[in-house]
């Protein structure tokens, strides 16, 4: 099976539209929140982002990078940005390779669910084949793999948000609930339940799923 066939799209993506131009220009000029990964990652690592949205947010951005340095920005390959759009109430994600973007998804069978003024929580676990995203501790989409994740080296999260840290550890269930989410009920359309039922079991399990275990015996 072709894991990333998403890839041929990225070569067909010539230049941007004028919404994504203003978004990359006010992208490239917010402060940044960093983080280096030391370890190769594996199926099972899961990063999770909070912090706090300001007032007048239009944009944030998280990037998945295949470098720890970035000397080019123009140029260097993003696996998967997770790019919230506050005006316009949808949350893109896309990936960059060998500097052309490639077609971008923006749908989701949940409703919006960021705020300015609010704190997000934003959780993206690592299968073999895609990225699971929760938003506040609900699943939100998964996205499928256009490069190996494997070139996984640093995550960036920049723009209009504040307060923001990142997390990584491997999972024992997905996705991880928080307090507040327990009791809020959703209503999720056929669509989002046959995407939910793909998710591996084990990580729907409350064990640390068997590949980390092997994984951590080798080492």
């Amino acid at each position: 099976m072709d894991v990333y066939k998403g890839i041929r799209s990225i070569a067909l993506r010539r230049g941007l539209d004028a919404m994504s131009i203003y978004y990359k220009e006010r992208y490239a000029a917010s402060r940044r929140k960093k983080m280096k990964l030391f370890e190769p990652p594996i199926p099972g690592l899961t990063f999770v982002f909070h912090g706090l949205i300001q007032i007048d947010c239009e944009h944030f951005a998280i990037d998945f990078l295949t470098r720890q340095t970035i000397t080019n920005s123009e140029n260097y390959d993003i696996i998967l940005q997770i790019a919230p759009r506050l005006p316009q109430n949808y949350i893109v994600r896309n990936s960059r390779l060998m500097g052309k973007w490639g077609p971008e998804e923006n749908s989701s069978n949940l409703h919006f669910p960021l705020k300015r003024g609010k704190y997000f929580w934003i959780q993206v676990l690592l299968t073999e084949e895609s990225f699971y995203i929760s938003v506040n501790g609900f699943h939100f989409t998964k996205y499928n793999y256009r490069m190996p994740y494997k070139w996984l080296k640093a995550i960036e999260v920049s723009g209009d948000v504040t307060d923001v840290i990142i997390e990584s550890f491997y999972v024992k269930e997905y996705p991880v609930r928080l307090v507040r989410s327990f009791n809020i009920d959703l209503s999720y359309t056929s669509t989002w339940s046959k995407d939910f039922h793909t998710i591996p079991a084990e990580w729907l399990r409350i064990d640390i799923p068997s590949k980390f275990l092997k994984h951590k015996k080798k080492s």
